[in-house]
């Protein structure tokens, strides 16, 4: 059912339409006006922008000659269906499949006979969290990363990167409970207050201008969020050479020192506040966003950034403040001999933590970081319309697989409003089915 982006041609001059031209007529993604669309037209819109044939293959050479009574691809349309029609559950979905038609039509059962069994989807989405077909649906989420990349302007320039929390489909209160790969997290809810989950967390990276998803990761709730900056980002970087992040926005939980080594080693300038840690004040000499204060106790005056240094200057030299140890004329100041006053550099190289390449305290690093939130509405969007945490199923792999159904249904739906742009015909073939 996947149309690859280079065929779409012009129905009227049956002329190639490259995706440039498509960008211009309809313009970028929104995910809220997509959710206006009626849900079987969506839902044919997102199967028509994904081509899982190779995790086909793989469960049907690993089936061989055994029973065909459920294809394949017919199980992955439905689940995907499922998302679309906020039907996470199994017994969900085959109620939606038994009460609406066109739906059941779009996944490819013809008739209410053909609607798989509970055991049936059980058993297919065992099989589909086995390592290769796994991975296989893993390549096809970086194949639509890759035309995402193709459709939208500067598509993963600027990356915001976020943990949330995924509760498991078990008690973890139990002395064995259920989801033997669930564990206990804690962290603080957007109010400042502590909370506690069993269950899983998340970790998410996305485009901060189109809010769309670029790479993510699943692990127990246990697992620090600080450490996945960097087997996420490698994972992106190996899976997208020709995508080049070059600024990262994360919170202050992501700022250990080897996250800004990496970063700085990888040219991407990571927009992070310094964690103070146990520490309730800044360091002396600084302020809380770690510009330096000179004699007079004023912060000095950022200079820009030069070859691979920050460098300030004293604020009464440049105008930004009166010197109160008096007027020293245009030759020299209280705090220097040099006529161009008291000058500091930082090396960005030695300390990148305490000295970011963007420094935290220009307008320029606020402006920046306040684009962060794009990570957090794509998380709210994942829970909500698409169910990322209604979850039914136990294991890490099933859990995954569950985010990954959501993710799929959210990049398949970009793509598809991307390229196509004609809903009319889509509704009127969608009416003849229903």
């Amino acid at each position: 059912m996947c149309n690859k982006v280079s065929n779409h041609t012009n129905q009227n001059t049956h002329e190639r339409v490259s995706p440039a031209m498509y960008i211009r007529q309809i313009g970028m993604f929104s995910f809220e006006e997509s959710l206006k669309i009626d849900p079987n037209d969506r839902l044919l819109l997102v199967l028509d922008s994904i081509d899982f044939e190779s995790v086909v293959n793989i469960l049907d050479k690993k089936r061989g000659k055994g029973r065909n009574d459920y294809p394949h691809r017919v199980m992955i349309q439905c689940l995907i269906g499922g998302i679309v029609n906020r039907s996470p559950s199994i017994s969900q979905l085959i109620e939606q499949l038994r009460k609406n038609p066109g739906f059941r039509y779009l996944c490819g059962i013809d008739s209410s006979i053909g609607i798989p069994t509970e055991s049936a989807f059980s058993r297919f989405i065992a099989n589909l969290t086995e390592s290769e077909a796994l991975a296989a649906m893993e390549d096809v989420f970086h194949q639509l990363v890759t035309q995402l990349s193709k459709f939208l302007p500067e598509y993963g320039q600027t990356a915001a990167l976020d943990a949330t929390h995924l509760e498991a489909f078990s008690r973890g209160t139990r002395k064995h409970p259920s989801d033997r790969d669930a564990r206990w997290g804690k962290k603080k809810d957007n109010n400042g207050n502590w909370f506690r989950w069993f269950g899983y967390k998340l970790h998410l990276l996305v485009d901060a201008k189109h809010e769309l998803p670029m790479a993510f990761t699943v692990t127990s709730a246990n697992e620090n969020d600080g450490e996945q900056l960097i087997p996420l980002m490698q994972t992106f970087a190996e899976k997208q050479p020709e995508i080049e992040v070059k600024t990262l926005l994360a919170d202050s939980i992501y700022d250990p020192t080897k996250n800004y080594q990496f970063c700085l080693e990888h040219r991407i300038a990571l927009v992070t506040p310094l964690n103070l840690r146990k520490r309730k004040e800044p360091e002396a000499g600084f302020t809380k966003d770690q510009q330096p204060l000179g004699t007079c106790g004023h912060p000095l005056t950022f200079a820009g950034y030069d070859n691979g240094f920050l460098k300030y200057r004293c604020p009464a030299k440049t105008g930004h403040v009166k010197c109160p140890f008096g007027d020293f004329g245009e030759m020299s100041s209280f705090c220097s001999d040099n006529p161009y006053g008291l000058t500091l550099k930082y090396s960005v190289r030695k300390n990148p933590r305490k000295f970011s390449r963007i420094p935290r305290h220009t307008k320029k690093f606020k402006r920046l970081y306040s684009m962060r939130t794009a990570v957090e509405r794509v998380n709210s969007r994942l829970k909500g319309p698409l169910s990322a945490d209604k979850i039914t199923h136990r294991g890490l792999g099933k859990v995954k697989l569950h985010i990954m159904l959501a993710l799929l249904t959210m990049m398949g739906s970009a793509i598809g409003t991307l390229t196509k742009g004609r809903l009319a015909d889509i509704r009127k073939l969608t009416a003849m089915v229903a």
